[in-house]
């Protein structure tokens, strides 16, 4: 009897939720335009660009990423309004694991107010705050229900809640705020069968445990430089939490144009690979200015 290979699709929903793997599989959050068009020498970079890129690159997932909104929009939104076009051709027309991203109330929050405005808003617990992410919340489910319509793989709420040294408000203030409201979201999630990941750039652990128990399948960024060290955040989270991320621009750099730095890296992800439950990826995303030589170096693994 021949065995069927899987394809990345299968391949990362497999390792998502057994652990298993037949490769190290690659992905990364954010794939910016500008590092497209120098890689490939391209003026303008639509679906099929950024499919050819990605296939250089031999990554097994792809991610679409809402258009930023303002306050208007947030109170006007109407589903039709995320890039469904995009999503559609990945889905369809590849077998790309793919994630859709929506923003968590609190990195909406930032965007839309600024950081100290938002902050201010955060510390004084107003009906205001409760309101807000009563609104985002209604309007991510509404979107989990026409993403999982679409034939969407998993979600992706982000919310940049901490910097290297720790969270931005108290741990109180997102246990009582918006961990609830994270719950609803990713009870949403899988109600519609979709596998559910978290993303947060920095150091968030006073808050790891209430993120895991929220119900998501895996965690994004795994911030070296912000003391997320992934073999004892494995331990805290336990076997089963999918972890994605991990590689530095710094690695890029280092292994560019050194042979034996490359040797040990692609070793020590080896290792990773076979003691975590890992997607590997940068913790960052894609943007000009990264080594796309070392990048591509690291990928053939």
């Amino acid at each position: 009897m021949i065995s069927k290979s899987l394809n990345s699709r299968e391949q990362v929903k497999k390792l998502i939720q057994t652990g298993k793997a037949d490769k190290i599989l690659k992905g990364e959050l954010v794939i910016d335009n500008e590092i497209v068009k120098s890689s490939l020498g391209c003026e303008y970079v639509g679906f099929e660009e950024k499919k050819c890129f990605v296939e250089s690159l031999g990554l097994d997932l792809i991610t679409v990423s809402p258009h930023s909104m303002d306050e208007y929009q947030i109170k006007n939104f109407k589903t039709e309004d995320y890039p469904m076009l995009d999503l559609r051709n990945w889905i369809t027309r590849t077998k790309y694991f793919t994630f859709a991203i929506i923003d968590g109330a609190f990195e909406q929050g930032i965007q839309t107010w600024g950081l100290e405005k938002f902050f201010h808003l955060v510390k004084e617990r107003s009906s205001s705050l409760e309101e807000w992410i009563q609104t985002i919340e209604k309007i991510n489910l509404n979107l989990i229900r026409k993403l999982a319509a679409e034939g969407t793989d998993g979600i992706i709420i982000a919310d940049d809640i901490a910097y290297a040294g720790g969270l931005i408000a108290s741990p109180q203030s997102f246990r009582n705020y918006f961990i609830p409201s994270l719950v609803h979201q990713v009870e949403e999630i899988k109600r519609n069968g979709l596998i559910a990941f978290y993303h947060s750039d920095g150091n968030y652990q006073k808050v790891l445990q209430d993120i895991v128990k929220a119900g998501f399948d895996g965690l994004h960024c795994i911030d070296r430089n912000s003391k997320m060290d992934i073999s004892q955040l494995q331990k805290e989270v336990g076997p089963n939490i999918c972890l994605w991320g991990h590689l530095d621009v710094q690695d890029l750099e280092e292994v560019a144009h050194n042979p034996n730095q490359l040797k040990q890296k692609k070793q020590w992800i080896k290792e990773l690979a076979s003691e975590h439950r890992l997607l590997l990826g940068t913790s960052s995303g894609l943007f000009q200015g990264i080594n796309i030589q070392g990048l591509h170096a690291l990928y053939q693994i």
